[in-house]
């Protein structure tokens, strides 16, 4: 059993995605997809989350950390 640490509760995964020239920024965890849900934000059928929505995230203390080797966010 593992013990979530207040920095892992604050913690938000996420992948980059690059179509047609965009990049999307796409829940890669169940928090993540939660507030994509909650800011009613897809692309199609897939769930993405806003650079509005990521810099709102940032301002309430969430990190996000891309899990497919791109570094910028």
């Amino acid at each position: 059993m593992s013990v979530d640490t207040q920095e892992n509760l604050m913690e938000l995964k996420v992948k980059l995605t690059h179509a047609f020239g965009c990049t999307h920024i796409r829940p890669d965890c169940e928090k993540s997809k939660i507030f994509a849900r909650i800011a009613g934000t897809t692309t199609g059928d897939s769930p993405t989350l806003t650079q509005a929505t990521v810099d709102d995230l940032k301002e309430l203390g969430y990190s996000l950390t891309v899990t497919n080797n791109v570094t910028r966010l």
